[in-house]
């Protein structure tokens, strides 16, 4: 049970819900296999994956209470293909990702390459707003975050940037080879950001999706100096096909003005992104 202390924290929690990933179904089997290995990922132009994400936003009446008093579900598809190869900088060779959701006015783009660490993340791109709710969001929970951003005059969608945005050091995403025994740093501090984002395998299990068997790696973030993200836990399943399955678990936050005045309510959202089509192009 989490209360921000400042406006700021909440802010980033609520933004999250854009960014990232989700849904719990199939039939799953916990393995422990220690020779499991990922050497590779889907990299040709024309590679596509399709998720469900669904988003639950769980509210409660106070911070001691264990009661839910609303319930919001939002489902999406998430929709991430490599569009083209392209050259950036002049010099730098990289495929184009592009993600896409329906029902929200957002798409991004990440231009990624691999070298002998693993995959990388080069730069990105964001165009249009991407919201934090949908239109079958219910009205309830939408006036109550809505009411915190107007108090605290924020803008109730994500601010983005339509140009291309060059990492300061390219994002190590996924280490190769990935096995039981990896982690690394994922996002290095700079000079204007102090978090530092580590990930590392915290096991292995199978993933029966889609009529296919996916052994799957299990990848947790680590997020470092940064209080923003405390009770942030997302979780990554990762085969030799790509991103499988992802998990992100919010801790529940108090909304709270700038004077450290409760709004309405505590709330904690969860959110799942799952496989449910695939189409991998070979050489």
């Amino acid at each position: 049970m989490i209360k921000e202390p400042i406006m700021n924290n909440i802010k980033t929690k609520l933004i999250l819900i854009t960014i990232v990933l989700l849904t719990i179904i199939g039939c799953d089997k916990k393995t422990n296999n220690t020779s499991l290995k990922v050497d590779t990922y889907p990299i040709n132009v024309g590679t596509e994956w399709i998720y469900n994400r669904q988003v639950i936003i769980n509210k409660y009446e106070s911070e001691t209470s264990q009661e839910i008093i609303d319930r919001d579900t939002i489902n999406f598809t998430r929709k991430v293909w490599i569009e083209k190869d392209t050259i950036l900088d002049d010099t730098m060779n990289v495929k184009v990702f592009k993600f896409q959701e329906d029902d929200n006015e957002w798409s991004r783009k990440e231009y990624k390459y691999i070298d002998n660490e693993g995959l990388k993340t080069y730069a990105y791109n964001i165009n249009g707003n991407a919201n934090c709710f949908a239109e079958k969001s219910s009205e309830q929970l939408k006036k109550s975050i809505v009411n915190f951003y107007q108090q605290n005059n924020l803008k109730t969608s994500h601010l983005v940037k339509d140009e291309i945005i060059t990492e300061d050091k390219p994002t190590l995403d996924i280490k190769f080879p990935l096995s039981n025994n990896s982690s690394w740093i994922y996002r290095h501090p700079s000079e204007t950001r102090t978090l530092q984002i580590d990930k590392e395998v915290i096991g292995t299990e199978s993933l029966n999706l889609i009529g296919q068997n996916f052994s799957c790696l299990k990848v947790r973030w680590i997020y470092l100096y940064n209080s923003a993200f405390n009770g942030i836990e997302i979780t990554d399943w990762i085969s030799d096909k790509g991103l499988i399955k992802s998990l992100i678990k919010n801790a529940r936050i108090t909304l709270i003005t700038q004077n450290g005045e409760p709004i309405d309510g505590n709330f904690q959202m969860i959110e799942t992104l799952i496989l449910k089509e695939l189409k991998i192009i070979s050489e």
